[in-house]
């Protein structure tokens, strides 16, 4: 008896047994659009326009909307260029972005460097684009530049960068 249990059980070890399976398979879809994305663009650089210093410091400012004006000894040219940055921000419309500038500017030059702080044309926040596909709105950029005394500020051209950075 012994014999016969051995083979049948090496049996079942050799030869596997058939189990029925089954699957079902399906298709599914998988979208995406592509729209417009954000992108600012200079379209007026802000301009502190040509001024002289006096024998007192004092200031140039460049209001986001307005006449440029001085403070104390500074008087500024009758040819003066003085003009705030506009910047065009463009997007697909309906869509929330929120605008931030550099807080100050630090302008470099022939002398020592002269420093403004920066305004936007309104306190940052979330704005939406309105329309129904791509659109565009104006971001005004406008500033106080501190001037040093004559003695101290060197004749010639300055300049300096900030950062506009648009999130949506």
């Amino acid at each position: 008896m012994k014999k016969l249990y051995l083979p049948l059980f090496a049996l079942t070890l050799v030869a596997p047994i058939a189990v029925a399976t089954s699957a079902y398979a399906t298709t599914f879809t998988a979208t995406a659009t592509v729209i417009q994305g954000f992108s600012v663009a200079q379209s007026q650089a802000l301009n502190f326009g040509q001024f002289a210093a006096g024998s007192a410091a004092g200031t140039v400012i460049v209001p986001v909307s307005g006449a440029a004006t001085t403070t104390s000894g500074v008087s500024l040219q009758p040819v003066s260029s003085a003009k705030p940055g506009i910047f065009t921000i463009t997007g697909p419309a309906s869509t929330a972005y929120t605008a931030t500038i550099s807080s100050t500017v630090t302008l470099a030059g022939p002398g020592p460097s002269m420093v403004a702080n920066l305004t936007l044309t309104s306190t940052p926040g979330t704005v939406t684009l309105a329309g129904n596909t791509s659109t565009s709105t104006s971001l005004t950029v406008g500033g106080t530049l501190a001037v040093g005394t004559a003695a101290a500020q060197t004749l010639g051209g300055y300049s300096g960068t900030y950062d506009v950075t648009v999130s949506f």
